[in-house]
């Protein structure tokens, strides 16, 4: 939300409605069982994995470096803008909304892929993906560039969104400050892409002009959920504690 009111700051007061869709918290059962199912003769491996992600702090608290945003506003909500809490933003009753108000600019912050119908309701619609586009899509972009050693490819990406995952064409790159330890790192990155994102918006909503390219023929890389398992995580953050014992040692 506090982007939410830096954008309404920024635009003027152009941002007249924030969507969240609520997160889906499943239960104890229901996360034993797809974790059976997703690992299957795995099972007791990630199990274990999961037992020391449990009780290794510092591996832990590692990965959270990924989501450390600094607020960009930190005024509380000044409740002129509407704010409507949905199961799901691609629901015929949040196209129906969105189709009254026929926005100038819809800006996405997370969330899933909206369906086509929601996005034809505006002129424009933009995404903050937090990797480097067009090498690394996916909710675990900058997360998958890290484990594959793959530094100089870390980064954020605006883009216009065009129904395709991380696929449109591209407004703005971010790339990551690599003379910085990991936890400065990505929080230098995550604040400075949040500043060229709301840059971006402002831009596009005042009908300035932005330049877009399209993204490149090149092979992307792209961790599946499926696949961001209790050993995925717990050797990411393994290999991140490394990292900064390398910045510790110079």
């Amino acid at each position: 939300m506090r982007f939410a009111n830096s954008l309404y700051r920024q635009t003027g007061g152009g941002l007249s409605l924030v969507i969240v869709q609520k997160t889906k918290k499943k239960s104890f059962l229901q996360r034993t069982f797809r974790f059976f199912r997703r690992n299957s003769w795995h099972t007791f491996l990630e199990l274990w994995y999961a037992l020391l992600l449990r009780k290794e702090h510092q591996v832990r608290g590692a990965l959270e470096y990924f989501r450390e945003i600094d607020p960009m506003d930190n005024s509380e909500n000044s409740s002129k803008f509407k704010i409507l809490e949905v199961e799901s933003v691609n629901t015929d009753a949040v196209y129906e909304i969105i189709r009254k108000i026929s926005p100038r600019l819809i800006v996405v912050w997370g969330g899933p892929l909206l369906k086509p119908n929601i996005i034809k309701n505006a002129q424009r619609a933009i995404n903050l993906h937090f990797g480097l586009c067009p090498y690394y899509r996916g909710a675990l972009a900058n997360q998958h560039a890290v484990m594959r050693d793959d530094f100089s490819k870390i980064g954020a990406t605006v883009l216009f969104i065009n129904g395709k995952p991380d696929a449109g064409e591209i407004v703005a790159t971010v790339e990551a400050d690599t003379s910085l330890p990991p936890r400065e790192l990505f929080l230098d990155l995550n604040n400075r892409a949040a500043a060229k994102y709301l840059e971006v918006a402002t831009k596009i909503y005042l009908g300035k002009t932005v330049q877009a390219v399209s993204q490149e023929a090149v092979k992307n890389k792209t961790l599946l959920r499926k696949s961001w398992t209790p050993k995925t995580r717990y050797m990411l953050g393994k290999k991140i504690l490394e990292w900064e014992k390398e910045f510790e040692n110079r």
